[in-house]
């Protein structure tokens, strides 16, 4: 919470607050509503401009699934999913393979040829 000193500006009638950072920050701070359907489609349009998707991809089917996300959420989304082809390729190269005794046994590269 921003805390008021008594003292006024001269000039003005505007209280002085603790830091002129703060009442910046105060003073700008705007609600925006989350994006309706239409809007999270053209938004990940954006985000997704530049990425190799499969052909007719479906951005209305995407936009309509994430109702209630931010546009920050869906760049957070675009990003995770980006990354997913890497995080498979990684965990497959580093199988986990279940042993005869119920214990998890990580494989090297030399059990690969199995």
């Amino acid at each position: 919470m921003t805390t008021v000193k008594k003292k006024k500006n001269a000039g003005t009638s505007k209280p002085v607050l603790a830091s002129e950072p703060e009442y910046s920050k105060a003073a700008r701070r705007i609600y925006v509503d989350l994006p309706d359907a239409d809007n999270r489609m053209k938004i990940l349009r954006i985000f997704l401009a530049k990425e190799n998707l499969e052909p007719g991809f479906k951005y209305n089917e995407l936009a309509n699934v994430t109702e209630g996300y931010s546009g920050s959420d869906l760049k957070n989304l675009c990003i995770a999913a980006a990354y997913r082809p890497v995080q498979e390729l990684l965990a497959e190269e580093n199988k986990v393979h279940i042993g005869s005794q119920g214990e998890c046994l990580l494989c090297d590269n030399s059990d690969r040829n199995e």
